[in-house]
């Protein structure tokens, strides 16, 4: 190998855990490189940042519990479905912190913009920058076209009438039976637009052919992405003072427009911060105010915080004003294509309460050193390794197998409370078991993949 190769083998770096992802940054020598390739395909993965996928951990345990009560307890969820009062009542308690849908996506959203740009921020080269870009492509669309062609593909064979069936006898108004694929051509092209769509990600066929229409998830991370790898090759080669104002006009910009741009732009923003060693800094010694007073930044985490969670809760109590923060978009009356309530119908989006919350919980994650040691519980960041191969088998899992047993349960005579006990305990180790296989099979593979494609694209 020539003098230039073995640079290039010294200068790549990273690796990408997860769809979402988040990618490490160690220097590699050609042995180094060969031994990073055999460290990929094992379980225990180590390195710095832990507390970030511990974090994710933490968002697949309430994704968990989302998935399994929007399908079988839908009163705990949503108010579409009537049930018990007492289900109600939990649901506007306990709903906001455990098991809000909007809250849980729209973090796992802002957490993926937070950690893929860690590579390059730690160490601004092109090689670095290159990779983070063609690995994370190659692993995504190896990922998300496996999961989302398995679904496809199992609800082609065994159909969809069981779901309809067990919406019936439950009843669950709440959930959408998916669509299925009438030809193979159509599940192809569902899982190209997965890469190439730029807007309506809820609607596309893929996420309508899959288990309670999450797809869009991953999507909008994919697409995201390319925002962040867009503002993040600048922050290096410019005043950190100006880092916070030029992403804060962005993300102004974009919240205008009511685009997903300032979601991508607050993760790149605390990425920032926590690498910035001048931004750190200034995050220790609080938000200046009048020359020598500053604000401590704990503060305006609680206020955000405070400000999100009575927001969210204004809405569990009051469901029919949960979109009126529309209004602060301006672009959506001035449109052609949108208004407010056309925006609305076109599926989830970048909300205004979540990211108060979700900026609250960040700031502390930053400032405390107590809660980054608590989120790097080797359970929390063991699920959060796995965060993509967990959300596959949730999906799948609960929505074919889960349904079939507890319709047996349930024409044995069963009771609706005992059925679902059973489904709950029979449906977790399933997807224990199915995760860790997707893992291994799918998942570490495509990181092996996508290191290799990128050295033999440098070589």
């Amino acid at each position: 190998m020539s003098a230039a190769k073995d640079e290039k083998r010294k200068s790549a770096v990273y690796e990408v855990q997860d769809p979402s992802t988040t990618e490490e940054a160690t220097p590699r020598t050609e042995h180094g490189a060969k031994s990073t390739i055999k460290d990929v395909v094992t379980a225990d993965r180590t390195g710095h940042r832990l507390h970030l996928t511990g974090l994710r951990g933490v968002l697949v345990l309430e994704s968990l519990i989302w998935t399994f009560f929007e399908l079988f307890i839908p009163t705990l969820v949503s108010e579409l479905t009537p049930g018990p009062e007492y289900q109600a009542l939990l649901r506007k308690i306990f709903s906001v912190p455990l098991w809000d849908r909007d809250l849980i996506h729209n973090f796992f959203i802002i957490l993926s913009m937070r950690t893929i740009c860690n590579s390059f921020l730690e160490n601004p080269t092109g090689q670095t920058y290159a990779a983070t870009v063609v690995r994370r492509i190659i692993r995504m669309v190896v990922i998300l076209c496996i999961g989302s062609g398995m679904a496809t593909l199992i609800f082609t064979q065994i159909g969809t009438g069981f779901i309809d069936d067990f919406k019936g006898k439950l009843p669950n108004q709440t959930v959408k039976t998916p669509a299925v694929a009438h030809n193979a051509v159509a599940a192809f092209n569902s899982l190209f637009d997965l890469f190439w769509i730029t807007t309506d990600f809820y609607t596309q066929a893929a996420n309508t052919f899959w288990p309670n229409a999450t797809l869009w998830v991953p999507s909008i991370m994919y697409f995201q992405s390319f925002t962040v790898y867009f503002l993040m090759v600048i922050l290096p080669y410019t005043r950190p003072k100006w880092h916070i104002r030029g992403l804060g006009l962005f993300s102004l910009g974009s919240f205008w427009m009511a685009s997903w741009g300032w979601y991508s732009a607050t993760g790149l923003m605390f990425a920032d911060i926590a690498i910035n060693e001048t931004l750190r800094t200034e995050l220790k010694r609080g938000l200046r105010i009048h020359k020598d007073w500053r604000l401590p930044y704990w503060t305006i985490a609680v206020a955000l915080a405070a400000t999100g969670i009575a927001l969210k809760y204004t809405w569990a109590v009051l469901p029919q004003y949960i979109n009126s923060m529309l209004v602060l978009h301006p672009y959506l009356d001035l449109s052609e294509n949108y208004s407010p309530k056309t925006f609305e119908a076109s599926g989830p989006y970048a909300r205004l309460d979540d990211w108060f919350i979700i900026c609250a919980v960040l700031l502390a994650v930053e400032l405390f050193q107590n809660l980054q040691y608590f989120l790097s519980f080797k359970p929390l960041v063991w699920l959060g390794e796995r965060s993509f191969s967990i959300f596959v088998s949730e999906c799948i899992i609960f929505w074919t197998s889960g349904i079939k047993l507890w319709l047996v349960l349930s024409g044995n005579g069963m009771s609706t409370a005992g059925a679902n006990a059973i489904v709950f305990i029979v449906g977790l180790l399933a997807v224990a078991t199915f995760a860790e296989i997707f893992y291994r099979c799918v998942d570490l593979p495509s990181r092996w993949l996508a290191k290799n494609t990128y050295f033999w694209l440098v070589d």
